[in-house]
């Protein structure tokens, strides 16, 4: 996804994709893909870039996890 499309995404779906994104990281660990891992790592960090530019408020949504 881009930076656009993270801009106009809803909180809620922003920390259900980190949640998708920690759970593909972790099945890469467990079969051995470094590709696959690196993809997620950067998802997850687009993500919480994006939680960190709407503030505090936002960034505490993935608590919830």
């Amino acid at each position: 996804m881009n930076e656009k499309t993270l801009m106009t995404t809803p909180i809620p779906e922003l920390v259900d994709q980190f949640a998708e994104a920690c759970l593909a990281q972790d099945k890469s660990l467990l079969y051995d893909e470094l590709a696959t891992y690196k993809k997620a790592y950067r998802r997850m960090d687009d993500v919480q870039k994006e939680l960190r530019r709407r503030g505090q408020a936002a960034r505490l949504a993935l608590t919830k996890l």
